[in-house]
C-alpha cells in the first residue's frame, strides 16, 4: 500500500526536496555525496494488547 506521509517523510530523509507525488512513477536515486536527514521512525510501535483488541473486534484469532 501507498502511505503519502510516511513516504513524504522517508523522501525528505534521504534528502530530496518538494513533494513525493511530484516525482510520479519515475525512480529517485540519492547522489554520491547527497546530505541525508537525521533518521527518525516512521512508524511507532504498536502494543501488542490494542492489536489483540482490535482483532477481537474484527473476529480474528489472536496474533502470536
Amino acid at each position: 500500500p501507498f502511505l503519502p506521509f510516511s513516504s513524504q517523510k522517508l523522501h525528505e530523509y534521504l534528502g530530496f526536496k518538494g513533494r513525493v507525488e511530484d516525482y510520479g512513477w519515475q525512480t529517485a536515486w540519492p547522489t554520491p555525496g547527497q546530505k541525508l536527514l537525521p533518521p527518525e521512525p516512521l512508524f511507532s510501535k504498536l502494543d501488542e494488547e490494542l492489536a489483540d483488541e482490535e482483532a477481537s473486534r474484527l473476529g480474528h484469532v489472536h496474533f502470536q
